[in-house]
């Protein structure tokens, strides 16, 4: 549901330990996707939910290159998000 401000696995804040399907590698987070691309977890959280927040624009080109970590690293979202 678009809107809707994204919790859990995308957020960084469930799933540490592991995923559900028990083959031993923890979740791709935000901070994950955030190092990666070379930009804030704010930004990551803007473009995960297509929307700016207050004083955070985020460019297209950066839009794009999340969008790409998110992809190569495999990040999944919550069934709320995405």
């Amino acid at each position: 549901m678009r809107g809707r401000p994204c919790v859990g696995a995308a957020s960084g804040r469930a799933g540490r330990g592991g995923d559900a399907g028990g083959g031993g590698r923890r979740k791709v987070t935000q901070a994950d996707v955030a190092r990666q691309a070379g930009v804030s977890t704010g930004i990551v959280s803007s473009v995960i939910n297509d929307r700016d927040y207050g004083s955070i624009r985020v460019g297209e080109a950066t839009r794009d290159r999340v969008r790409r970590f998110i992809r190569e690293l495999g990040m999944r979202g919550t069934t709320c998000c995405w």
